[in-house]
């Protein structure tokens, strides 16, 4: 739920210049951060041959996840955003003119620690307009196509909690929470520095990455014995600084300021995607094992779910609702095959949004499958004739008289499973409907996302005859 926060909107008092390379393309780059207006939000600016592009910090314009959070518009990129954005969501900054001459945002310390203290430095100013918030006021849950968790729970707080899990690297499992009040974000999570296993360093560069990674920007976790070939490997790309200690588990003895900064720095990551969302979230943020491709991932879910309701949201006007008795007084069919539960909303001749809930109890899934339970295509297309069913015969005279048979499929399409637990949205349109034949086009959707679609013909009979 979008609510007006009893907090301002704030922005910077003056303008910052931060200077740099990119962690992975290893390019010089300048950073301006510009005070910008209310209501403005957080936009990149960079320069393109002669035009000027201009990229929203939002989640609809994240095109590439790998090692880093990256932005993308009119065939231009913008590379590791997170640090920065974290820092800036972290201070509750709302409107922001970023300015950048390369397009990877500077890895200055490895951490957002040199920006959040170039921002207090300069100060932050109250704007005029309110800010809004996500608030969350139901336990939200979600399992990334990667099979990672993630959990939203109301909270009257801005709390994140990180589950970091390797296999057999004991030392890093961690967890760690905390709460965005005060100063703890500034204390416990911006010093924390990005990091890698030294079993990835090689691939790392071989991909063209960690360019302008250093062991001063970036902590590597020793995770296993190297032979001397891969060593000598390693000082080449380090020029010989390269120093492995097994007992520390950390390259180059680096000293630490604590055992957690590994878990400390995926909540710093897992911060700054989350502004992606464009609305600071009011609740508690728990994430396993989660890396910026699930991060991502997850705020799209919210965001198409919790904050798109227009997509698919339908007026429950007067005398437009149907439940299931009076659905009964027109469809012919009965349990176990009645497989509409509630009409949403319904434009006599033109259109129908129906409700299907299904529930580990539907008897097809007895034998379709006992151990992965999958709703049969043939019922999907058996729901869609239903719905259009309904909206035929509450369009014709004495409907309690008529039966719908089937007489065509096309252009079916399967774009995902269906599986208990998920509702599905119905929504068919009465495309033709002559001498007894109607032309239905429907489509299911489960929590926004297309499932099915196809066009059916059908025919009108009596149905004692």
């Amino acid at each position: 739920m979008i609510i007006n926060s009893e907090k301002f909107q704030q922005t910077i008092n003056n303008e910052i210049l931060l200077e740099g390379v990119g962690l992975h393309t290893g390019f010089n780059c300048t950073l301006k951060l510009i005070p910008a207006p209310s209501n403005y939000g957080i936009i990149f600016f960079i320069k393109n041959k002669n035009k000027i592009i201009s990229i929203p910090a939002n989640i609809d314009y994240v095109n590439s996840t790998i090692r880093g959070t990256n932005l993308f518009k009119d065939d231009i990129s913008i590379f590791t955003v997170e640090h920065l954005l974290s820092a800036l969501y972290a201070l509750d900054i709302d409107n922001l003119k970023v300015e950048i001459s390369s397009n990877e945002l500077p890895i200055l310390d490895g951490s957002s620690k040199i920006y959040l203290d170039a921002i207090k430095k300069t100060g932050l100013k109250i704007q005029d307009k309110r800010k809004k918030e996500f608030i969350v006021n139901k336990i939200i849950s979600f399992k990334s196509s990667k099979g990672i968790n993630f959990y939203l729970i109301p909270s009257n707080n801005y709390k994140f909690t990180y589950y970091l899990n390797y296999d057999n690297i004991d030392y890093l499992n961690q967890v760690y929470s905390v709460s965005l009040v005060n100063d703890n974000y500034e204390k416990e999570i911006s010093d924390s520095k990005t990091f890698c296993l030294l079993s990835e360093l090689l691939s790392l560069y071989k991909n063209n990455l960690i360019k302008g990674g250093t062991l001063n920007n970036a902590i590597v976790y020793i995770d296993q014995k190297l032979d001397s070939k891969k060593i000598n490997q390693l000082n080449k790309i380090f020029k010989n600084k390269i120093k492995i200690n097994y007992s520390n588990k950390i390259l180059n003895d680096v000293n630490l300021k604590d055992d957690k900064q590994a878990v400390k720095h995926k909540i710093l990551d897992l911060i700054g995607d989350s502004s992606l969302l464009g609305y600071k979230i009011k609740g508690h943020l728990i994430a396993h094992k989660s890396g910026h491709e699930t991060n991502v991932e997850f705020i799209k879910y919210i965001k198409n779910n919790f904050l798109n309701n227009k997509k698919l949201t339908m007026k429950k006007e007067k005398n437009q609702m149907y439940d299931i008795k009076q659905i009964l007084n027109i469809m012919p069919h009965r349990y176990p095959f009645l497989l509409v539960d509630k009409i949403l909303h319904l434009e006599s001749g033109k259109t129908v949004n129906a409700i299907k809930n299904v529930t580990i109890n539907e008897p097809f899934f007895l034998g379709h499958f006992p151990d992965k339970p999958v709703m049969p295509g043939v019922l999907l297309l058996e729901v869609m004739a239903q719905a259009g069913g309904f909206l035929v015969l509450h369009s014709i005279k004495n409907p309690e008289k008529k039966l719908i048979y089937l007489s065509s499929i096309k252009s079916a399409k399967f774009k995902s499973t269906v599986q208990p637990g998920d509702q599905l949205l119905i929504k068919a349109e009465l495309d033709n409907f002559k001498l007894g034949t109607c032309k239905i086009k429907s489509k299911i959707y489960v929590d926004n996302n297309l499932i099915t679609e196809c066009e059916l013909l059908a025919s009108v009979v009596n149905r004692y005859e």
